[in-house]
């Protein structure tokens, strides 16, 4: 899939994100994550690598196998220097104390099961990696089913 570089598309990145993964055996919960972690790493690409300006592609590639969903957002806008983000640690009393931003590469590092960023031939890729078997953090794994 791929869409132009407007803010306005990425909801469409992430509804169709969300759809083929109910194909896979994730919960509501770990296609909503799925669906975030996306709409996040395509909300980047614009911001940071096109800096806002239309008229250039992102492109999402996903692959389903028997054991993990692999999410592929590639740009060729500026490339980032990626780090592995520290975890997030917040007062679970007093959601005040979340940063208002910059929370990005957070939150799809503790959502998915592997991130990788590779930069080759002027094209930058974030990789998303999540397996089935894994539940999301602080929720029990289900069958979907609806317990």
């Amino acid at each position: 899939m791929s869409i132009d570089s407007r803010l306005e598309n990425v909801g469409l990145i992430g509804m169709a994100v969300n759809k083929l993964c109910s194909l896979a055996p994730f919960s509501d919960v770990g296609r909503y994550q799925i669906e975030l972690c996306v709409v996040e790493a395509v909300t980047n690409a614009i911001v940071h690598a096109y800096g806002r300006q239309p008229g250039h592609e992102v492109e999402v590639d996903l692959c389903l196998d028997d054991r993990k969903i692999e999410l592929r957002i590639s740009d060729n806008g500026s490339s980032m220097r990626f780090e592995r983000p520290p975890r997030l640690e917040y007062d679970h009393q007093d959601l005040s104390s979340l940063p208002e931003g910059g929370m990005g590469l957070c939150l799809i590092d503790q959502a998915m099961s592997d991130v990788q960023y590779e930069v080759a031939g002027g094209r930058n890729t974030l990789i998303l990696i999540k397996q089935f078997d894994e539940a999301p953090a602080g929720v029990e794994a289900t069958d979907g089913a609806g317990s």
